[in-house]
């Protein structure tokens, strides 16, 4: 198994001409460096492709046109070189990249996961079993960062994280009182959205210029800057710690042995962040466990790490076709929480985005757990029912979305079988949500909200039939079937 080389040049020159993430630059640049990026990573390692064990390649959560691209090269690998394929959850790979530099790290940990798309606060309990106990509702404190960065007229080479750790060291923390975020929500949720637009008007209010560099800047206007920065970063980092003090009395309280505190994500580089997290847990008699700035930003090695201890688990898919269609539909996770929320940390913000796309990785895990299934890595296992008469239709469709099964490959039409998903955790699926599992050769349906028009059905031999929901159908009715 690999590990990818950083794409750390491409992303500091994005990230300087945009001033963040242009997501089709993005997807461009990911698809003129990869071939030469894998390249890179097994002549670094002295091997070649048939050396290799496995392919572990991110899959969720991210940008989709990027995650597109690593999906589409790992695939294509594993195909050539017949080599069985590991999807790895992004921020679980933030999470237990930590157990590769502290070896003694075992479960169960907490960790706050901070980066320029995530804040999350999680109560690992075991390997796929995570509870989530706070998230950002708007805005990820990496973000705040980046955008802040940019008004200040911030060198982003390095990106915005450190530019503005940088110029706030010259700074007063306290010369301007913005408010801490959510100090009347009692829960472990985030917002960087309205401190956002604390600093921004500040930086109006003080004239600044974000066309003119902070290395250009006249004395008066370099120190308004920093002022900014340092109180800035104050309040980011306070809003951290208030929220973590509480995730970790919440942690206590369900898991009393955790003995660590894991700190990843890019922002985790950030000095400032580390130094008052560890006061935190110091406070709380926890270890702050902070991998190395290289393997907190974006990186290969917690992937293909991620993906060893999920391969020892026997999680993962087989090979896929050697020759897969272009069009192939590829498994995309977009938006795929971590674990399930806990009770107490169910915000009512109006901002908190609801809208699963996929039930979480800890649902997906236990529930194959559950139905004693040997699963691909993430494989959407359900437990098959009688047929329901069809009077009774509405009342199965509340339960569990119903679907009728889908004709074999060889165009064969098998008797009809029902299924329904398996009892999960409260609000960790969409109610339009189903999975369908179709008998012995394991094809597997998957509708994601009735107001999609096409849904996908998948077989262990990797090959995609494409079907239409007729609108308004409290069943799936196929009128329409193609080999991609």
């Amino acid at each position: 198994m690999i590990c990818l080389l950083n794409f750390t040049p491409i992303k500091a020159d994005l990230l300087e001409r945009y001033g963040g993430v242009a997501p089709k630059m993005a997807e461009e640049a990911h698809l003129l460096a990869i071939d030469q990026v894998v390249q890179d990573a097994l002549d670094k390692a002295n091997i070649t492709e048939e050396d290799l064990s496995a392919v572990a390649v991110t899959i969720g959560p991210g940008l989709s046109l990027c995650l597109r691209v690593g999906v589409s090269k790992a695939r294509k690998l594993a195909g050539t070189h017949i080599l069985p394929i590991v999807g790895v959850h992004h921020m679980e790979a933030h999470a237990l990249v930590a157990r590769l530099v502290q070896r003694d790290l075992q479960f169960p940990f907490m960790a706050l996961l901070i980066s320029g798309g995530h804040n999350l606060l999680i109560l690992a309990r075991d390997l796929g079993h995570y509870i989530q106990l706070g998230t950002t509702i708007d805005d990820a404190i990496g973000e705040a960062y980046d955008k802040t960065a940019k008004w200040l007229g911030l060198d982003m080479k390095k990106s915005g994280g450190p530019a503005v750790e940088e110029l706030a060291r010259e700074g007063d923390e306290n010369s301007i009182k913005f408010k801490v975020p959510m100090k009347q929500h009692k829960d472990c949720n985030f917002s960087y959205a309205g401190l956002k637009t604390q600093v921004r008007l500040a930086i109006e209010s003080k004239k600044i210029d974000a066309a003119t560099p902070v290395a250009s800047a006249s004395v008066e206007d370099r120190r308004a800057r920093a002022d900014i920065a340092a109180s800035f970063q104050r309040v980011a980092v306070l809003h951290l710690e208030e929220k973590c003090k509480r995730a970790i009395n919440w942690a206590f309280k369900i898991e009393p042995s955790i003995k660590h505190l894991v700190l990843s994500g890019g922002v985790a580089c950030n000095q400032y962040v580390r130094s008052r997290l560890n006061t935190i847990a110091e406070q709380n008699r926890l270890q702050l466990v902070c991998p190395p700035p290289s393997l907190c930003t974006d990186n290969g090695v917690m992937i293909a790490w991620t993906g060893i201890e999920h391969f020892r688990m026997g999680r993962y898919d087989p090979p896929p076709p050697a020759c897969e269609p272009a069009d192939a539909m590829l498994d995309l996770r977009p938006r795929w929480p971590l674990g399930e929320e806990y009770a107490e940390g169910r915000s009512e913000a109006r901002s908190l985005k609801t809208a699963r796309v996929h039930p979480s990785l800890t649902s997906q895990i236990q529930a194959s757990i559950h139905c004693h299934r040997q699963p691909g890595h993430f494989a959407p296992w359900t437990k098959p029912i009688s047929a329901v008469p069809s009077p009774k239709r509405e009342e199965q469709r509340r339960s569990g979305r119903t679907v009728r099964q889908s004709p074999s490959p060889d165009g064969g039409r098998k008797p009809l079988r029902w299924s329904r998903l398996p009892e999960l955790p409260s609000r960790s699926l969409l109610e339009d949500d189903c999975r369908c599992s179709s008998g012995e050769d394991a094809v597997n349906l998957e509708v994601v909200g009735s107001r999609r028009k096409v849904v996908e059905i998948h077989s262990r031999r990797r090959r995609w039939l494409r079907f239409h929901l007729k609108s308004g159908a409290t069943n799936i009715e196929c009128f329409h079937s193609k080999l991609l």
